[in-house]
């Protein structure tokens, strides 16, 4: 006795004659809803096992050693040969996949074979080239579960071996209700595949065989809550987000930036740039390190962000890195400026070009002030609010206003500020002066050459004759 699975097959059993006095028949269960799903090179692999038993018609009996003579003595050692079809009609009609299956050990399980559909070709849609024993679904039309009706399956049977097929068992339909096609909608969500999802730790990873523009991953979030649109956490802590509003965060940290980066650590840098060229044609607010500068392009020009300033540490003294340049403050020019340095001249120059006095302010250890002056009438100011301020020369502390220690040359006059002011020493100042007049060598009048009152003393003169 045969048994059938279920309504499967609706088909009689199928007997052939394998040789002049032996008859086998053919009883095939099928189980579509037996399968694995796995991906593999972007391809579908549903597996169908296909089942079934090869007896003797006669007797019923189970196959023997020799009989046929595909069927050899010992474990794994049989030569028979099965070759599954599927058809678009019970006769003629299209070929949509089949696939060889060799060397099938069936005389050590009393003729039951197992075929495991697909598992040679790993495609039910049509290929390009199909591996070996995939024998016709390169150039077949395919096999689309989605959108197939009823199809026929074939099964040639080698009882020789040696991809001899010379029994043919009649075609069974499956149908497109029940099961066979439930089976394969098992495998898909509105018609999309397994393949068509993101997996969770697929090994080596998930190829998508794009054939469109279209995102890879495309979620668009309508409702009236405001949820992250991505959250990734490791030990509930926050690796990376992404957002309601679209702001970045990667690390556990959070702001109200477009980007947010977690605190820098003693192991590890906040950003770290990849070296790289300079971008031929960069865009305003491109930011890129290429090995030697941290560029900012502002939509004019490229700014090296590592050469901003014009000054350089060099650890005791600060001083301008281009060291022949002129400097200036308050103005683009040196005659527009407040202070400015001529380098090649060597000069320092102190005033703002017309439009104010300049000044000097000086202040002491004791908080004391002085202010020089340079006034517009060309005169020089060193004055001090309160104070009487002193200037001496050679003089560490000044006793008068000008305290000088050296001789004074003058060229012009001295003048005091009346005629009752002194000239002389500190300890013995002339009484006063008047005017005198001098007869000039070779002169006949007198002439106010030198204006004395007082006396002049002077050594005995030495009279040329």
């Amino acid at each position: 006795l045969v048994y059938i699975m279920g309504d499967l097959l609706a088909s009689k059993f199928a007997y052939i004659k394998l040789s002049a006095n032996l008859f086998v028949a053919l009883a095939v269960l099928l189980s579509l809803g037996a399968f694995t799903s796995q991906v593999e090179a972007a391809t579908s692999r549903d597996i169908i096992d296909f089942q079934g038993k090869i007896v003797s018609k006669t007797t019923g009996a189970n196959l023997a050693t020799g009989s046929p003579t595909c069927v050899i003595a010992g474990a794994a050692n049989d030569t028979c040969d099965f070759r599954v079809g599927i058809y678009t009609a019970a006769s003629g009609g299209t070929l949509l996949w089949r696939e060889d299956h060799v060397n099938v050990e069936i005389g050590e399980y009393n003729g039951v074979f197992n075929l495991r559909l697909n598992s040679i070709c790993n495609s039910w849609e049509a290929l390009t080239t199909a591996p070996t024993g995939c024998t016709a679904s390169h150039t077949a039309s395919g096999l689309y579960w989605n959108t197939v009706t009823d199809v026929y399956v074939q099964v040639d049977f080698a009882p020789a071996g040696t991809g001899s097929y010379t029994e043919v068992f009649t075609r069974t339909v499956l149908n497109s209700a029940p099961l066979a096609q439930y089976a394969m909608d098992s495998e898909t969500l509105d018609g999309i595949g397994s393949n068509g999802f993101v997996q969770i730790q697929p090994p080596g990873g998930q190829d998508v065989n794009a054939t469109t523009s279209d995102a890879l991953i495309f979620l668009n979030e309508i409702g009236t809550a405001t949820p992250n649109l991505l959250q990734l956490q490791v030990g509930g802590n926050d690796r990376f987000v992404v957002t309601n509003a679209g702001l970045v965060e990667i690390g556990d940290y959070s702001s109200s930036a477009w980007l947010a980066l977690g605190a820098s650590t003693a192991g590890r840098s906040q950003i770290n740039f990849q070296s790289g060229v300079d971008p031929s044609a960069p865009n305003t607010g491109d930011f890129w390190w290429n090995g030697t500068a941290l560029n900012f392009y502002d939509g004019s020009s490229t700014k090296n962000l590592l050469a901003g300033s014009k000054f350089t540490d060099a650890g005791t003294v600060t001083y301008l890195t281009a060291t022949t340049d002129d400097f200036a403050v308050g103005g683009s020019t040196l005659a527009a400026s407040i202070f400015s340095v001529d380098v090649s001249a060597g000069d320092i120059f102190l005033g703002s070009a017309g439009s104010v006095d300049p000044s000097l302010v000086f202040e002491n250890s004791s908080s004391q002030i002085a202010n020089l002056d340079f006034t517009s009438t060309g005169n020089f100011n060193l004055t001090n609010a309160g104070l009487n301020v002193r200037l001496g020369i050679n003089k560490a502390v000044p006793t008068e206003e000008l305290d000088v220690v050296g001789d004074i040359q003058l060229t012009g006059d001295l003048l005091t500020d009346s005629a009752s002011s002194d000239i002389g020493t500190v300890s013995d100042p002339f009484a006063n002066v008047y005017t005198v007049g001098l007869l000039a060598q070779g002169a006949a009048t007198f002439e106010d050459v030198i204006n004395v009152e007082g006396n002049i003393l002077a050594a005995a003169p030495t009279l040329a004759t």
